[in-house]
C-alpha cells in the first residue's frame, strides 16, 4: 500500500536522447545552427565539426541517458520540444548546439528492488513521531534531553 501510494518515490530517472554539436567558438557555432536552420543535415554538421570525437562518430547522438547526466542543462533540454534546434549554449570553453530527439518518463521501479527502502521510511514516518510523542509525555514528568537526529536514526522492529 506505502509503495502503490508513494509510486512517484519509486520511479526510474527520466531519459532522453539527444544530439548535439560541440565547437570550440561562437561565431562558428552560430554558422552551423544558421545552416541547419537552412535545411542543412544536423548529423552530417556533428560528423564534420564536432568537437567531441565520440559524439561526431555518432552524428551526435548522443542515445537515451538520465537527465541528471545532463546537470545545469537538464531542466532546459528536458523542457524543449523535440526536434527543436536550440543554441548555441556555452559551457566550460565550448559552445553547443542541441536538439532533444527523444524523451522518456521514468517508469516505476520493481517492488522487491527497493523493498527495504520502503520498510526504512514506513519505520520512519511511523516510528519517529510516535517515539517524538512518548518522549515528550515523558518530559513533562521529569527533566529529560533528547537528539532528534539520534532518534531519527534509532532502528526499531515494528513486528513487536
Amino acid at each position: 500500500k506505502y509503495y502503490n501510494d508513494n509510486s512517484g518515490f519509486y520511479k526510474s530517472e527520466r531519459e532522453m536522447n539527444v544530439q548535439e554539436i560541440v565547437v570550440e567558438n561562437d561565431s562558428l557555432a552560430l554558422v552551423l545552427k544558421n545552416n541547419i536552420e537552412k535545411g542543412a543535415d544536423f548529423g552530417q554538421l556533428a560528423q564534420k565539426y564536432s568537437h567531441r570525437k565520440w559524439s561526431a562518430e555518432k552524428k551526435g547522438v548522443m542515445g537515451f541517458s538520465p537527465v541528471s547526466v545532463f546537470g545545469d542543462m537538464q531542466d532546459t533540454l528536458w523542457d524543449s520540444p523535440i526536434g527543436k534546434v536550440f543554441g548555441p549554449v556555452k559551457f566550460d570553453n565550448y559552445y553547443g548546439i542541441f536538439r532533444v530527439l527523444e524523451k522518456k518518463d521514468g517508469v516505476p521501479v520493481d517492488i522487491g528492488l527497493v523493498k527495504k527502502q520502503i520498510t526504512y521510511n514506513i519505520q520512519n514516518i511511523k516510528g519517529f513521531p510516535f517515539m517524538i510523542k512518548r518522549l515528550e509525555a515523558l518530559a513533562k514528568k521529569t527533566t529529560v534531553k533528547f537528539d532528534a537526529d539520534l532518534i531519527k536514526n534509532y532502528k526499531f522492529n515494528l513486528a513487536e
